[in-house]
């Protein structure tokens, strides 16, 4: 028979696999992760339930035990603040409230949407004939709102169901309120008689209408959708963990941090019903040891006026990491709060390429005389480049796990283009840092994803030496100029540590206090000449010792520890899937913490609360999957 027959040749690959070079470099990668695996290195980084238990077995807890506090204090004082709660005339009235808004007839709100709609005309009427000289100077937009509110009442006015049947009815409507907000089908199945008084819907939107006399129709509209939102969050603070994920890139600093405080107040409120738990794991007291000192960074500080309020958005923005690890219990909610993250990264990018595209990236981030090459940096939805590459290295690879475990291909086919658009929007930032950060997350996926990365890693050493020949020329200038101090930046940033460090011998225990106003006050006296101004340290561990002192910084050493432990101990354990976005979140950590060796990541306040979230997240997801596997 002749050998060179089709089913006796072999393939390339075949013959690349089984050359002496592919098997020596597999085979060392397979030695290396065995040795890591079942070495010293291994036993520590899988250590984490073992050190959780040891905790729990401390003397301080086993005396709680013994003192049997649960039992004799905080159950009976939780129940009864439940029945207090849940017996509550307010409550109560607030539930028949709810109940006859959902169940009472559609032709209801059609007579509060023509009223609304019909005052807000003659507010805008009467305003525009008492203070307007001009036809230029009208605003229709008030008479806009107004005609739009009186077309939605027509189809209202004429519908005798209830809008509870119109909700389950609606594909759209049905699809946010039980898939997204999550709310329980058979509470819009219930046989609830309301009466059909017409004329408390016109009273009411008759007094919203006329409010727009001082205030614009549109705040009205928004703040309708608010309390509707806010009920829905009341009901299902899952949601409001939801929706802090998924705004937390767009909205302002300030309606965050509202957001994540009422979201708190409302799993409080659950919480004190019974209706949901709390768990404390050892890295919950570190993150909490931690909340309380930058709270306390806040009080005692040399400028307490302009630390306090930075002191307590950072609190409230640390509570995003429980909501995340006490609220996302099911895989459900897990799901939700990933495609809200991979929504937002998309979009984050999309706007960020169109900035570069249009010419729209501001050139005063960086040396134009040494980079002339760079016409600008993208910021997107942030203020700064650094921030925005500060965000996007902490979820691109999440998004290329995605592309790996997903089973669909739409979804697959999503979170492609959704890593690619945000790679590319990375690289647009020309942030050196970030750069650095997303090679080293990247690879340590990778790593983690297969011990033959190891051995491609071995041979593409070599290749190395021609990356200046294959990658524009600007992309590798830039790379280049790391480290050189002819670069204002790296030049501007060294002689900032140089102060700090000055500083440091002063207050390397007890910090300045937390936030910026205090570090501007205290490191003019320190810095060198020219550099008095820094708003910051350009360094995430820098600015922990000098706000909170050493102490801070050693927790904050404790919690990243214990968090790579927690995903290592996880990924013993758990399928593919899971292993893979866990492996994939820690990555983001790890990539921004390396970033934060040059630049103070934390300065943008809605990065710091994603930073917290993203632990809260993979938290979450060890959590959720050990209750069903138990």
């Amino acid at each position: 028979m002749d050998n060179n027959t089709p089913n006796n040749k072999k393939s390339l690959l075949d013959h690349i696999r089984s050359s002496a070079i592919i098997t020596f470099l597999l085979a060392l990668a397979d030695l290396i992760y065995k040795k890591l695996d079942s070495g010293f290195y291994g036993g520590i980084a899988t250590s984490y339930d073992s050190e959780n238990q040891a905790a729990q077995n401390a003397a301080v807890y086993n005396a709680a035990k013994k003192l049997k506090w649960r039992e004799r204090v905080s159950r009976p004082c939780k129940q009864a603040i439940a029945r207090s709660i849940e017996q509550s005339m307010i409550l109560g009235k607030l539930s028949d409230l709810l109940n006859s808004l959902l169940y009472c007839k559609q032709k209801l709100y059609g007579v509060f949407f023509v009223s609304l709609g019909l005052y807000i005309e003659v507010a805008f009427i009467i305003k525009t004939a008492l203070f307007i000289v001009e036809i230029k100077d009208i605003d229709f937009t008030p008479a806009v709102i107004g005609l739009i509110l009186l077309i939605m009442s027509l189809p209202l006015l004429f519908s005798n169901k209830t809008l509870a049947e119109s909700l389950k009815e609606s594909r759209i409507m049905s699809f946010v309120i039980f898939n997204i907000i999550g709310a329980n089908p058979e509470s819009f199945s219930k046989d609830i008689k309301c009466g059909d008084r017409m004329y408390i819907p016109f009273i009411v939107g008759m007094l919203l209408g006329l409010c727009s006399f001082v205030l614009p129709p549109l705040f009205i509209v928004i703040g309708l959708i608010a309390l509707i939102m806010a009920i829905a969050v009341l009901i299902i603070p899952e949601f409001g963990v939801f929706l802090i994920v998924t705004f937390a890139p767009f909205a302002p600093t300030m309606l965050l941090a509202g957001l994540t405080l009422y979201v708190t107040f409302c799993f409080v409120i659950k919480l004190l019903c019974g209706r949901r738990s709390i768990t404390f794991s050892l890295n919950d007291f570190m993150i909490s040891a931690f909340m309380l000192l930058t709270l306390l960074g806040g009080i005692v500080s040399p400028n307490v006026t302009g630390s306090i309020q930075p002191a307590l958005i950072y609190t409230v923005f640390l509570c995003g990491y429980f909501l995340c690890a006490n609220l996302i219990r099911t895989k459900e909610w897990l799901t939700k709060c990933l495609y809200g993250v991979g929504i937002s990264l998309f979009l984050v990018s999309v706007y960020g390429v169109l900035q570069y595209v249009f010419g729209f990236g501001a050139s005063t981030w960086h040396d134009e005389e040494m980079f002339s090459d760079i016409s600008g940096r993208v910021v997107s939805t942030f203020e700064n480049p650094n921030v925005l590459a500060e965000y996007l290295i902490m979820f691109i690879p999440l998004a290329f796990a995605m592309i790996i475990v997903s089973s669909k291909r739409e979804m697959k086919a999503a979170a492609m283009v959704t890593f690619a658009v945000s790679v590319v929007c990375l690289v647009f930032t020309w942030s050196r840092g970030a750069w650095l950060g997303f090679i080293f997350g990247m690879l340590l996926f990778l790593l983690m994803y297969s011990k033959k990365i190891l051995a491609a890693l071995f041979g593409c050493v070599a290749l190395i030496p021609a990356l200046p020949f294959v990658l524009p020329e600007s992309i590798t200038n830039r790379l280049l100029s790391i480290g050189d101090l002819a670069d204002s930046s790296t030049s501007y940033r060294v002689h900032i540590w140089t102060g700090v460090t000055e500083m440091l011998k002063d207050y390397w225990f007890t910090g300045i206090g937390t936030g910026l106003p205090a570090f501007s006050q205290v490191y003019p006296k320190y810095a060198l000449s020219g550099i008095e101004g820094a708003p910051h340290s350009h360094n995430l561990f820098l600015q922990i010792i000098t706000e909170h002192g050493v102490i801070a910084l050693i927790i904050f050493f404790m919690i990243i520890l214990l968090y790579v432990q927690s995903v290592f101990t996880f990924k013993r354990f758990e399928t593919r899937k899971t292993k893979l976005i866990v492996s994939a979140m820690m990555c983001g950590i790890l990539a921004v913490l390396l970033q934060g060796l040059t630049d103070y990541i934390w300065y943008n306040y809605r990065v710091y609360l994603i930073f917290w979230l993203v632990i809260g997240l993979t938290a979450a997801t060890r959590r959720c999957h050990r209750a069903t596997r138990t």
